[in-house]
């Protein structure tokens, strides 16, 4: 009976212990993952920033090191930032079982807003553990969706 409770109390530890390890992922806990952050604000003034544009990142496909993961999106905040992370790829030794990472990666970043749009002309390099930037975007750089422009 003694051994039952010991063995039971070792389980309920470790699971305690993987419930909350899972709960502090982040950017630095994988050595291919990287941030995408930035404004949209409604003009140059920069006084009042935009909530709700999605942001959409995505592998630049022309680009010979390009960002190897899902398309991932974020929403701007009520001040008109965004974060988006993203994991930028690695492959698996089938011998060794090792894994190699890819540590840059070129992604397109483009905004959606009230049927509007507007993308970079061309990719972001993104590195890993690190923060992209991205210039401030404005509410007057948006085209019509269809307008076959926006950047």
């Amino acid at each position: 009976m003694k051994r039952l409770a010991v063995l039971v109390f070792k389980v309920g530890i470790i699971g305690a212990l993987l419930a909350f390890s899972s709960c502090t992922e982040g950017v630095d806990d994988y050595p291919d993952a990287a941030k995408v952050s930035g404004y949209v604000f409604t003009d140059e003034t920069e006084s009042q920033g935009v909530q709700g544009v999605s942001i959409i990142l995505e592998s630049d496909s022309e680009s010979e090191t390009a960002y190897l993961g899902p398309d991932r999106w974020c929403y701007t905040d009520e001040n008109g930032y965004f974060e988006g992370f993203l994991n930028l790829g690695s492959t698996r030794n089938t011998v060794t079982g090792d894994f190699t990472y890819q540590y840059f990666g070129d992604v397109r970043i483009s905004y959606h807003y009230n049927g509007q749009f507007f993308s970079w002309g061309g990719g972001a390099t993104v590195q890993a553990g690190g923060n992209f930037l991205c210039p401030e975007v404005y509410l007057t750089q948006f085209l019509p969706i269809g307008s076959g422009g926006g950047g």
